[in-house]
């Protein structure tokens, strides 16, 4: 009976390959595609003395990446860069408050957050956890 029906039907299976396979393909790239990518995040435009630091615990599970930079512009202007940039690359938007940001990916394995210091330094402090 299986077979039968198989046999019947089969045209109609030829055509959902053809037509679905590349469906899927597209949508799951375009899923990629519009997530977060961590290692690539965007420098603001006018940083200076910009640093870079790493740690992780001792099982190299739990992973900060720092990126650390001054400017001549006002905090709001670095927070307001920051959120749209974040939020137009596939972050999704935490929190915000006059002296920091906070975006996190889908999952919630990312968070990110932007804060100036007392040092007058701006801090953009990227976590990684598997366990979210």
């Amino acid at each position: 009976m299986a077979g039968g029906l198989l046999f019947v039907h089969k045209a109609n299976l030829k055509r959902l390959l053809l037509v679905g396979s590349p469906l899927i393909i597209l949508i799951g790239g375009w899923i990629l595609w519009s997530l977060p990518n961590p290692n690539a995040l965007p420098i603001y435009p006018n940083a200076e003395n910009v640093q870079y630091e790493e740690s992780s615990d001792t099982w190299g599970l739990n992973v900060t990446k720092v990126i650390s930079f001054q400017t001549r512009d006002t905090f709001e202007e670095v927070l307001n860069y920051y959120e749209s940039q974040l939020i137009k690359e596939g972050w999704q938007y935490s929190s915000r408050s006059d002296d920091f940001l906070s975006v996190h990916s889908p999952g919630n394995k990312y968070s990110l957050g932007v804060e100036k210091h007392h040092t007058g330094q701006i801090q953009i402090e990227l976590q990684y956890s598997p366990i979210p």
